[in-house]
Order: structure tokens, then C-alpha cells, then sequence
């Protein structure tokens, strides 16, 4: 077996987040279908982690942690749908916990590819909009820096991440 490479991990966030999408337009829809197509998108997401899985090796670490995690709160997921009946407040509150472990991830694979670039361990990574307030600048004044290559960005899936230590300089000023 073989470790799978950063950007396929790019590649899996990506698939990831396109499903999470389409599951949070389910709960919108009023359907008697819904209770399906949701077990259906869960099992889907699953199956994407799982088949990665079964490719390649997942060290201990980050980010393999985050996405062992994400599959196994869509275990978790799938558990409380097969033994209960649909109950959708239930299924929201585990879907934003998903959430929380899909940004993880993200952040997470930010920080690796942080890493790639510079050679460099980034102790923290912000989002575009963390960074801005926590340099008390606006986010336009921030985006400016990032494409300006005054602030190295890793833009992953249409969201800038930010290596804290890329702003040090920025608050000696």
C-alpha cells in the first residue's frame, strides 16, 4: 500500500463538499423521499472515503485523523438513521457535526500543503476573514496581500487559509 498524495486529498475535500452541499439542500425540500435521499448521500460520501481508504494507507496523523473522523461520524450517521425513525433535528445536529469535521480536514490539508510550499510547520491556520480581523485589516485589504504574494494563501475549494506565521510580519508593522 502506498500513502495517498496531498492533492489527491485535494481531490477527495473537493468530493466531499460537493456531497455535503447537496445533503444540506435535502433538508430544504419537502419530499416524502427526503428520509432517502439523505440515508442515500451519507452512504455516498462513505463510500468515497472508504474506497480511498481501501487504496492507499492512512497514517496516524493529520489530516488521515480528520478524515477517519468524518467517516466515522457518517458511520454514525448511517447508525442512527437504520435504527431510528427519521427524525430530522437529530440528523441536522450529526450533519453539522460533520461539518465541523470536514472544516477540520480542510484546515488541516491547508497546513500540509502550507507545509509543501515552504518547508515550514504552521503552527495555526486562519481563514482569510480570521486573518483580516486578527491584523485588525478588512478582508479586501487581505485578499490584496494574498494576491499580491505579500501573504502566501493556500486556496483550497474557493476558501483562502492563512499560516498565522505569515501574519507576524504584518503585526510588527
Amino acid at each position: 500500500m502506498k500513502y495517498i498524495e496531498s492533492e489527491d486529498l485535494l481531490g477527495l475535500l473537493e468530493k466531499i463538499k460537493i456531497h455535503l452541499h447537496d445533503m444540506n439542500h435535502l433538508f430544504f425540500v419537502n419530499t416524502s423521499f427526503r428520509e432517502v435521499l439523505v440515508k442515500k448521500k451519507v452512504q455516498t460520501i462513505w463510500t468515497v472515503i472508504h474506497e480511498e481508504r481501501k487504496e492507499n494507507e492512512f497514517p496516524n496523523e493529520e489530516p488521515y485523523i480528520s478524515l477517519q473522523k468524518i467517516a466515522g461520524q457518517l458511520g454514525r450517521m448511517s447508525n442512527i438513521m437504520r435504527r431510528n425513525e427519521y427524525n430530522q433535528e437529530i440528523i441536522i445536529r450529526e450533519f453539522m457535526t460533520l461539518r465541523g469535521f470536514v472544516e477540520q480536514y480542510e484546515k488541516n490539508l491547508a497546513a500540509l500543503f502550507y507545509y509543501e510550499k515552504t518547508g515550514f510547520v504552521a503552527s495555526k491556520v486562519l481563514t482569510l476573514q480570521e486573518s483580516a480581523s486578527l491584523i485588525g485589516k478588512s478582508e479586501v485589504t487581505m485578499r490584496r496581500y494574498v494576491h499580491s504574494g505579500k501573504v502566501l494563501g493556500i486556496r483550497l475549494t474557493r476558501k483562502y487559509w492563512i499560516a498565522i506565521e505569515e501574519l507576524i510580519p504584518l503585526l510588527k508593522k
